[in-house]
């Protein structure tokens, strides 16, 4: 669940701040200064809950960027943040937070398979424990 809520914020940074031009200060605050930090799940919120609010987050941050050609550049940058590293436009945007999303979903996949020991086993299509 804490895995969820950061993907979660970091969606609404990359589509809302950063494309729209939400000042930080206006927008919703941010997983990494929130009191659970940036990885810890939400207190007081059940699974359901947080599935909800990560696909109507998802929903609403990307159904407002729709109108923008992937041309556009960001309206907004941290000034100095990641040493000088930036992305130019938003398809750079979309693609970073794809990636992003992606890696994270692998390091569940990890610790899943960590967890229980199960692995994917294409010939039957389904997980199977070793």
């Amino acid at each position: 669940m804490g895995m969820l809520a950061h993907v979660r914020e970091a969606t609404r940074f990359w589509c809302l701040q950063v494309m729209l031009g939400q000042h930080p200060e206006d927008a919703a605050i941010d997983a990494a200064d929130s009191p659970e930090g940036p990885f810890l799940a939400p207190v007081n919120v059940c699974a359901a809950e947080a599935i909800d609010d990560f696909r109507g987050t998802t929903r609403e941050a990307l159904g407002v960027l729709q109108p923008l050609a992937l041309e556009t550049p960001p309206a907004w940058w941290p000034d100095g943040a990641w040493g000088g590293w930036r992305l130019t436009s938003l398809n750079e945007v979309l693609l970073h937070l794809l990636v992003e999303t992606a890696c994270h979903a692998g390091h569940l996949d990890a610790a899943r398979e960590l967890t229980d020991g199960a692995t994917f086993d294409y010939a039957t299509n389904r997980a199977r424990r070793r």
